[in-house]
């Protein structure tokens, strides 16, 4: 595999179904806001998401279906997953809108039905999650809970309409190897069958986290 600094790896096939819904928001932002409440816009153009999706708690790192009906966001409301020796927890939960009304958010851990969602939430802490366009796949970031330079990259897949249990990216065979122990984040950007973008943070060579690509050349990634 070619490794380039300007960019980074991987690309998904079409057992998983390539392109992903738009990019989920950068997991930095909004991360320094306590989860006991949000904080105000400043811009008239902003408006609040309401109730079912916010809470008293933090929301953050929303990101949409491609027909627009379903939502998938970072949250650490009641009923998330307790982190040890952290004051926070992350997980991700997922809405669906019905009749033009949002309802009220499941979280996808331990106990859900596998044909409603996967899952993908565990003590560590889950992070910017993206869908592929037809809402059959979720990728996401997995962190050890406070330190947010051990992030892999995992894959949750619906089959037959039941969603299986996630899996590390460099467990799934028809994925190219890219989670290292030196950490990676944020959903990666597939662009094609072969070719993926994601970051990539490598001690000594990149400045806390860069860019970088994988391809597929002749088969090959």
């Amino acid at each position: 595999m070619d490794r380039k600094t300007v960019g980074s790896m991987y690309g998904i096939v079409a057992v998983l179904t390539l392109v992903l819904a738009p990019a989920a928001p950068h997991a930095m932002s909004g991360m320094e806001t306590p989860h006991g409440g949000h904080t105000h816009a400043s811009s008239a153009l902003s408006k609040s998401r309401g109730e079912p999706i916010n809470s008293p708690d933090a929301e953050i790192e929303i990101t949409y279906s491609a027909d627009g009906k379903t939502a998938i966001f970072v949250s650490g409301r009641e009923g998330s997953i307790p982190s040890p020796g952290v004051p926070y927890n992350f997980d991700i939960w997922m809405s669906h809108s019905v009749d033009g009304v949002w309802q009220p958010p499941i979280h996808l851990g331990p106990g859900i039905d596998p044909t409603v969602g996967p899952n993908i939430n565990a003590s560590a802490w889950e992070l910017e999650p993206s869908l592929s366009d037809d809402g059959n796949v979720i990728y996401f970031t997995r962190y050890e809970p406070g330190n947010l330079s051990t992030g892999d990259l995992y894959v949750a897949q619906k089959v037959n309409g039941v969603w299986q249990p996630a899996r590390n990216w460099n467990d799934v065979p028809e994925l190219p190897h890219i989670n290292t122990p030196t950490g990676e984040e944020h959903c990666p950007i597939i662009v094609s069958d072969s070719l993926i973008y994601f970051s990539y943070q490598q001690p000594g060579v990149t400045q806390d986290s860069d860019i970088w690509k994988v391809e597929k050349k002749n088969g090959v990634w």
